[in-house]
């Protein structure tokens, strides 16, 4: 079968490389000039590392997989890391339930509530019923009005903004369920891994794997349209099998044009999908949109990274309490990666903002951005971090990143949707059940998939044409 995967990101590399291991003709679509997506990289100046922040937890099996079978295990590097919690005009370390049971903003009632809701969610084993909740309802109900206002409602408003009284409490859960399955049960810090080199190595390899099983591959290849049409097939009996034309504008060598494949498999933002579906293929996207609703809330982000001559914190996250400083959060990367060996002995931070994917802030220029995030940002919390402590910085962004469950919205089941439909079929993170967008995730999405599929080009039974 002749098969287009459109988007270059994680989930498209490994669903071309599984197509063509089934003896499908895949051609791989990518609109920027490197594959990669969200885990691409950028030279900072005295080193090169990942656009935006990534980590590699120690239960992410089909990710560690992954990167064993392009050969790149050696480079995996573990190291212990820790999280804060910043109000009050200082930071307060949270890695494990004494910390809570220490925290100074509440009494000790409040302490023993709010190490009880964590230690809860710790326990809880299935998301049943949390499609349902919002995570403001969700927490109030757990830990108490009182705390939630404290502790949690600074946390939902720096990540969720307009959203942080509608988010499904199934996101929080997941979350956090994922961050606990990285802590030792003896001092309650994270185990977290990277890759030595970053993501740049990795996808060089994924690109060198795709070429040898024969995957063709368009970077710099916007896809503008995609209509279904139809095919006529010799066989004992007429029939009428749909296609999917794809037309793409070139850049970079590439040239503009139009190619018609038996199938197409779309896995970018599903607004995005809306965007190019024509014709029959607007009514697969609205079926899509309905059956799976997190994908029409995107949350997408602005990111200041710094890189700084000096240690700015202790933790590899700190979470903000405040709500004034315009920041989701700081990711201090170095206190996760090696600085000797990997950013010349400096230390990279990362300063995220999520915001809907319409808002203005999107649209500023690189310098109003870093004059925002940082003299009105990260100074307001760090006074003593000046302008001289930067020797490089850069700004990144993305529209759409989070597919956002919202309370009430429950998904469909993600099997119908993963089962092979020709001509056309989106395939992105709105699927994954909780929304919590990682690249272990992706990467098992991909599986069930490819799972699914297909076996050596066998296409499903398409009826006779209508007379």
């Amino acid at each position: 079968m002749k098969v287009a995967v459109i988007g270059g990101g994680i989930l498209g590399i490994a669903l071309s490389k599984g197509l063509a291991g089934k003896g499908h003709a895949v051609t791989l679509f990518e609109a920027g000039e490197e594959l990669g997506g969200l885990c691409g990289s950028r030279d900072y100046g005295p080193f090169q590392w990942d656009r935006f922040y990534h980590c590699i937890l120690p239960q992410d099996r089909t990710l560690l997989r992954w990167i064993e079978d392009l050969g790149l295990e050696g480079r995996i590097r573990w190291r212990r890391t820790g999280q804060g919690y910043w109000a009050g005009g200082t930071c307060h370390p949270m890695n494990g339930i004494g910390d809570y049971l220490r925290f100074p903003l509440l009494g000790l009632g409040g302490k023993f509530r709010l190490a009880w809701s964590v230690f809860r969610a710790r326990l809880l084993r299935s998301p049943e019923g949390l499609h349902d909740l919002s995570a403001r309802d969700w927490l109030v109900s757990t830990c108490g009005k009182a705390v939630y206002e404290v502790f949690w409602k600074p946390l939902l408003q720096a990540k969720f903004g307009p959203f942080a009284d509608e988010v499904a409490a199934v996101f929080l859960w997941a979350t956090m369920r994922r961050l606990f399955g990285a802590r030792s049960r003896t001092d309650h810090r994270e185990r977290l891994g990277y890759v030595s080199g970053g993501y740049a190595g990795v996808l060089r390899r994924a690109e060198r794997d795709l070429e040898r099983v024969s995957v063709r591959i368009l970077k710099g290849a916007e896809v503008l349209e995609l209509h279904e049409e139809r095919r006529v097939s010799s066989s004992r009996r007429e029939t009428s099998r749909p296609s999917c034309r794809v037309r793409f504008r070139g850049t970079g060598g590439i040239e503009t044009g139009e190619e018609v494949f038996e199938h197409a498999i779309f896995t970018g933002p599903t607004p995005l999908a809306r965007r190019i579906a024509r014709g029959k293929l607007e009514e697969s996207v609205r079926s899509f949109e309905r059956n799976h609703p997190s994908g029409t809330t995107m949350l997408g982000v602005v990111n200041l990274s710094l890189v700084l001559r000096r240690r700015l914190t202790p933790f590899y996250i700190l979470n903000l309490g405040a709500q004034d400083s315009g920041l989701t959060g700081v990711i201090e990367l170095t206190n996760l990666l090696d600085p000797e060996e990997e950013t010349a002995g400096l230390h990279l931070v990362h300063l995220p903002r999520y915001l809907p994917e319409e808002d203005p802030f999107f649209d500023l220029e690189d310098g109003e951005v870093f004059s925002l995030m940082f003299e009105k940002g990260i100074r307001r919390l760090f006074p003593s971090l000046e302008r001289k402590a930067v020797v490089a910085w850069a700004v990144d962004r993305a529209r759409r990143v989070q597919p956002l469950p919202l309370a009430g919205s429950r998904p469909g089941s993600p099997e119908t949707s993963l089962s092979w439909k020709p001509p056309f079929q989106i395939l992105n993170p709105s699927l994954l059940e909780c929304a919590t967008l990682h690249n272990d995730e992706v990467l098992r999405l991909a599986d069930r998939f490819l799972e699914a599929g297909p076996k050596n080009g066998i296409f499903p039974p398409f009826p006779p044409t209508s007379p």
